[in-house]
């Protein structure tokens, strides 16, 4: 199952995407700035290839999220004053973590198998409801104020 890694991978490439992009115009802003040593591409000129670079790195990026399950708020954390306040940058750990200590992770990877439980128990039918539909149910459901 695809997961952290792969959500890092695949932003890294958009991130990366718009970084060349970006140094393309840069460069070409500047057309009398000689930084040409130590380019490691030889022949291949960066403001000439941006446009494939950035079609590598977002269809790559397409790919991986396509197969990737989406992040949602945990279950367990329905009902939680931090629920949506994400991660600290410095732990990893919910930003709720130092007042409330209660040691979960804020986010799942969605599957329906693991949602069901809190929107039978929210009394959600989820009959005949499409994959798509409960992860929306979902999340409409566990941000309601």
């Amino acid at each position: 199952m695809y997961g952290s890694k792969e959500y890092r991978l695949a932003q890294a490439l958009v991130v990366f995407s718009r970084a060349w992009e970006e140094l393309a115009a840069a460069s070409k802003a500047c057309p009398d700035m000689d930084v040409s040593a130590l380019y490691p591409f030889y022949l291949l000129d960066y403001e000439e290839i941006a446009p494939s670079v950035k079609a590598w790195a977002l269809m790559h990026a397409s790919n991986i999220m396509r197969d990737v399950p989406d992040k949602v708020y945990n279950p367990d954390c329905y009902g939680c004053p931090y629920l949506e306040a994400g991660l600290d940058q410095e732990t990893g750990l919910c930003k709720g973590y130092e007042d409330k200590k209660c040691g979960r992770y804020p986010y799942i990877m969605f599957t329906p198998e693991a949602v069901m439980p809190f929107l039978k128990e929210h009394g959600v039918d989820t009959t005949g409801m499409s994959h798509e539909g409960i992860q929306l149910m979902y999340m409409r459901k566990v941000v309601q104020k």
